[in-house]
Order: C-alpha cells, then sequence, then structure tokens
C-alpha cells in the first residue's frame, strides 16, 4: 500500500475540490443577483419587466461573499482545535490513557497496538456517549493533532478483533492525508451554507421582532410591514440561493470519492493482518438495528468523515458518501453470500482487558536476551503507567531524553536502561499522547524543559536529536506553537542537498567501515536518481545541520519524503544486519519526515 502517493494523491483532490467549491460559490452568487434582478423588475410595475442590471453584480456578491466567507474563517478557527474539537462538537468525552473500565481500556489498547503498528504517532481517543450507532471516524488538520472517535455502539458491540478492524480503517484516513483534506471540506461546506442559515434566521425571527404589541398609527404600521416585507422577501431570496449552496455542499461531501473508503478498509486488513475483524464490523453494522446511524444534529457536517454512512433515508443515499455496504463487504470477503443477522449485533459482555505490556505493543517479545530485563517490576517503576498518565508524561519525555545520551543507552534513568531502543520509541509514542491532554501552558513548559535539558548536554547527539524533533514536532502543533509543515517542494533536486546530509547520516549509522559506508551511501543514493553525488564527512557536520536538513526534508511532497526513507532504509541495511537501535532511529526519521514508518519487523530476524 503506498501511503506516499495517496497522500500526493488527497492534495490533488483538494485543488480538484476547490474548482469545485468556486463553481458552488459562483453559482450562489449568480442565484442571488438573478433574485435580485427579478424583484426590481416586478417593484413598482404591473407586469414584470427583465432589464439586466450588470452594475449591481459586485454588490449581490459582496452580500453574498462576505458572510459565506466569515462562516468558513469561523468554522476554520474552530477546527484549529484539532481533531477533539471534531469530537467535542458532536458530544465526545476523551478518554484518559490511562482509563481502567473494559470497554475503554479495550479501545485504548486498540489504538495503541494498531497506530504503532501502522507507523502513527498514537492519537486521542473519544467516545460519543449518546450514540447507540456502531460508527467512528478520524479527524485532525495533521496527524500530530489527530484524535479518533467511536460511538458507544461501536465500543459496546464489537468484539476486539473487529473494533481494531475500525481503527485500522481510520488510522489509514491519518495515514494517507485524508483528514487535512475533510478539515477543508468542513470549513468549505460550512461557507457554502451560510446564506441558507442566515435565511433561516430571517425567516424565523422576522416576525418575532415586529409581529407584537400595538401600533399606533397607521403610517408607522404600513412602514413597520414593508419591513417586515423586505426583510422576509431577503430571509427568503437567502434560503433560496442557500439551498443551491446546501446542495453543492452535499456534492462536494459526495466527490472526496467513495474509492478512499475501499483505500482505508484494505489498509485496516494490512495494519490488523485480519480481514475477517473489519469484514464482521460491516456485517453487524448492516444487521443492526440502528446501523451507523448518528443522530448528533451536528453529524451531517462530518458525514464524509464516518467510517460509514451515518445518515438514513432518500437523500442520505442520493448523496452517500461511502459505498454500500454489502459492495465494501464483497472486496473483503469475495466469497460472501450476503448473510447478515440481527443476533450478531448483541451488546458483549465485559472481560478483563489490562494495559497492553510495552513489548507486545512494539512486537518485540523474545528480542534478543534483553528481553527479560525489560519488566518495570524489576526497575521499581513503572514507564508505562508514566507515560499513559498525562501529569507524569513529561518524566517519561525527559528520562528518554536522558537514555538517548549515550547511545548505548548504558546512562539511561532506572528501569529504562532494560527497554531496547525500540520499546523506547513505543514509550515516546505514550508519553506524546498523554502529554497533549495537558494545558497549553504546561505543554509550552514541558518543551522548555526538554529543550533545556538538551542544551544543557554538551555531547548533543543524533539520537537526542531525533527525539527532541518528535516531541517539538507533536507537542509544538499541539500547543499552536508550530503549525503543521506545509508542502513547498515538488521536485527531488530541491532538495538534492538536504537529501545528501541525511543519508551520509544514515550510512555511517548502517557500517563501521569506511569503504562500505561509501557503498551504502551510493546505493541509497542511486535510489532516488538525482544524478552523482558523493558521502559527506558526517564527523565534520553539526548535528544542528543534520537537524536543518530534515525540516528542509518535511517540505516535500509524500512521495520526495517516502523515497528519502525508503533510501535510509537501504543504507541502514547495507551490512545485513539491522539492530534495535537503527531500527528505532527510521522510525524518529520517519516521524520527522511526517510519513508512515518501515515495517521495521520483517529485518527484525536477521539481528543476531
Amino acid at each position: 500500500m503506498d501511503f506516499f502517493a495517496a497522500q500526493d494523491e488527497a492534495r490533488e483532490r483538494t485543488g480538484r475540490l476547490l474548482w469545485l467549491f468556486a463553481f458552488a460559490v459562483t453559482s450562489v452568487v449568480l442565484s442571488v443577483h438573478i433574485a435580485a434582478e427579478v424583484f426590481l423588475g416586478w417593484s413598482g410595475n404591473a407586469e414584470f419587466e427583465f432589464h439586466p442590471h450588470w452594475d449591481l453584480l459586485p454588490w449581490t456578491a459582496g452580500v453574498t461573499l462576505v458572510p459565506m466567507g466569515i462562516m468558513a474563517l469561523t468554522k476554520w478557527a474552530a477546527l484549529s482545535g484539532g481533531g477533539g474539537a471534531v469530537a467535542a462538537a458532536l458530544g465526545g468525552r476523551r478518554l484518559a490513557p490511562d482509563a481502567s473500565a473494559f470497554h475503554e481500556r479495550q479501545l485504548l489498547n486498540v489504538v495503541e497496538e494498531v497506530s504503532i503498528a501502522a507507523g502513527l504517532r498514537v492519537p486521542e481517543v473519544w467516545v460519543l456517549d449518546e450514540e447507540p450507532g456502531i460508527n467512528a471516524f478520524a479527524a485532525g488538520a495533521d496527524p500530530s493533532c489527530a484524535a479518533i472517535a467511536v460511538s458507544r455502539g461501536c465500543l459496546e458491540r464489537l468484539s476486539r478483533d473487529e473494533l481494531q478492524g475500525v481503527v485500522g480503517h481510520e488510522c489509514s484516513h491519518i495515514l494517507n492525508g485524508d483528514m487535512r483534506l475533510n478539515f477543508h471540506t468542513m470549513a468549505w461546506i460550512a461557507g457554502i451554507a451560510a446564506l441558507f442559515v442566515l435565511g433561516q434566521m430571517l425567516v424565523r425571527l422576522t416576525p418575532h421582532f415586529f409581529g407584537g404589541g400595538n401600533r399606533s398609527g397607521s403610517r408607522k404600521k404600513q412602514e413597520e410591514n414593508g419591513l417586515v416585507f423586505l426583510l422576509l422577501v431577503a430571509g427568503l431570496v437567502l434560503l433560496i440561493a442557500g439551498s443551491v449552496g446546501a446542495f453543492f455542499a452535499r456534492l462536494i461531501q459526495a466527490a472526496i470519492s467513495r474509492q478512499r473508503e475501499f483505500l482505508a478498509d484494505a489498509s485496516a486488513v494490512q495494519f490488523t493482518r485480519n480481514p475477517q475483524g473489519i469484514c464482521n464490523a460491516l456485517k453487524k453494522i448492516g444487521g443492526y438495528v440502528d446501523g451507523s446511524r448518528l443522530h448528533s444534529v451536528r453529524s451531517s457536517e462530518v458525514a464524509h468523515m464516518l467510517f460509514c454512512d451515518g445518515a438514513a433515508g432518500f437523500f442520505s443515499s442520493l448523496f452517500a458518501t461511502h459505498p454500500p455496504l454489502s459492495e465494501r463487504i464483497h472486496r473483503l470477503e469475495p466469497a460472501w453470500q450476503g448473510a447478515i443477522s440481527d443476533a450478531s449485533a448483541q451488546a458483549l459482555e465485559p472481560e478483563v482487558e489490562e494495559e497492553t505490556p510495552v513489548h507486545a505493543l512494539t512486537g518485540t517479545d523474545g528480542f534478543k536476551s534483553q528481553r527479560a530485563a525489560s519488566s518495570p517490576a524489576g526497575s521499581g517503576v513503572n514507564w508505562m503507567a508514566l507515560a499513559r498518565n498525562a501529569e507524569t508524561s513529561g518524566r517519561v519525555l525527559m528520562g528518554l531524553l536522558e537514555a538517548f545520551e549515550e547511545e548505548s543507552g548504558s546512562d539511561a534513568p532506572s528501569g529504562l536502561a532494560s527497554y531496547n531502543a525500540l520499546e523506547r520509541m513505543t514509550l515516546l509514542d505514550l508519553a506524546l499522547s498523554a502529554a497533549r491532554q495537558l494545558p497549553k501552558a504546561q505543554v509550552r513548559k514541558l518543551l522548555e524543559d526538554c529543550e533545556q535539558q538538551v542544551i544543557a548536554d554538551e555531547s548533543y547527539n543524533l539520537f537526542e536529536m531525533m527525539l527532541l524533533q518528535s516531541i517539538r514536532r507533536h507537542l509544538g502543533v499541539a500547543s499552536g506553537i508550530r503549525a503543521p509543515a506545509a508542502v513547498c517542494y515538488a521536485d527531488g533536486m530541491s532538495l538534492r542537498g538536504a537529501f545528501q546530509v541525511v543519508l551520509s547520516a544514515m550510512a555511517v549509522l548502517g557500517t563501521d567501515h569506511e569503504a562500505n559506508r561509501d557503498a551504502s551511501f551510493a546505493e541509497a543514493w542511486g535510489a532516488l536518481d538525482l544524478g552523482e553525488a558523493s558521502r559527506l564527512d558526517v564527523a565534520q557536520i553539526p548535528v544542528s545541520v543534520i537537524e536543518g536538513a530534515l525540516l528542509e526534508c518535511e517540505k516535500g511532497t509524500a512521495v520526495l519524503r517516502g523515497a528519502l526513507l525508503r533510501s535510509c532504509v537501504l543504507a541502514v541495511e547495507m551490512d545485513g544486519v539491522m539492530t534495535e537501535l537503527e531500527a528505532a532511529l527510521l522510525r524518529a526519521v520517519a516521524d520527522a519526515l511526517g510519513v508512515p514508518a518501515p515495517d521495521w519487523k520483517k529485518w527484525l530476524g536477521e539481528i543476531c
């Protein structure tokens, strides 16, 4: 599954939707102008006379565009709080990372497992307590501020495997760039529908303002009646023009492409290695009385983001944003005969669900001899529990920075030395997810503390830099200090120098022999097809330069960043042996580039 190409395709679709959006806005402006022409043609005339008044077009365009722009900007500002803002608007409740209730703990474990399997930072997790239907969505302008929300029906009526399938589907939307597109769409739709909302307000409120009480003087009464009539006409005009906008808004939602749902379903199978999980979840939705329906009055705003259609009825079918359930099931299970049973959606009885251990999350069971020593109980500090708690997550981040001061990890705080590098990266995932729950002031203070710790350490090395990059990237976006990186480069030649620096550093990491380092760099560089280049002497390059190169590479398209990551893998695996430290660094590089981490598990079997 080429998520890098999928992300760039999502950006291209954003451009295509801009044209549809422009057409929708033009249609609404012309509707208002035609209504004004009709009104002028009838006013003061016994018979209708049409005389075009093109000089009025700038005025009608202004009257139309101003409220639309204000509404779109207002919605975008509301969405700037991240995916959690969308979930909260639908009545969602955020789960604490250390929640212990069975269904909540199971959901948190599943999100952690699937996210890490997909190479993602663990997103926020929300529950829509008032929604009995089986549905879910992922939201956020950037993976750093992503959130996954599931309905109460999804939480209580799906088995663990089925829940994994649904969460895997939503993680795909985070990875392939659909979330940013969805956020843009929500803002555009709010703008297009602004006139409809304004027209409704005028039609409903005008009689209340002028309809009550006794009026003295026929002249005054006539003036008020005339004003009421004008406001009602204006309201009806905006209502009709707004209906055109609402029609196009639904078309835009549907135009986001149903094919994206097939890609997300296939990705869920890839992440979970279990096609029956998501397949059975879809079957349960088909046989459940509430189906995937959401009752929130704002559910239509997120219709294009849901796991399944959140509405029912003729118009929801006409503007469906998802393929039919039967078609999705057949794609996953070609031999399916259409059997769906109501009994399949009975509520599940709570069982026992413990927190997933770090080695199970990381997939490093039996990994080297040090695995036996990595139990938190032996160290007296339960780092997993600390990482899942917002108030203590900062202690974990500071401890991880200290643990990577030496590449060997021998100077790590008590307990962390027994965790291999990949397991430390998993602790980083959990700690960053929990830290995002802190107030923004505390997040900023935590960022300052992390930077001060690194500055105080005179031996600022590659591992510390990569860790600090991850902390800055995710907590910076969450706290509003840093905006998500914008795409500035579509041509690899524009990033040639930055690529050369990064690959030179990775070639040194992959082997201890100088000749092999040159060969490793040559192979990795050749995969980029950017002409001839030689390996730089990393010993002469400050870590800050490598850091700057990575920040520059982050501004490339997803395909360029994916190509660089693949070359980094080639450089590191040149010697045929990948250590857990190298695999952890690849994960950190992937995170710095904002792309899915490589499936490092396929190389672990080659480790002695």
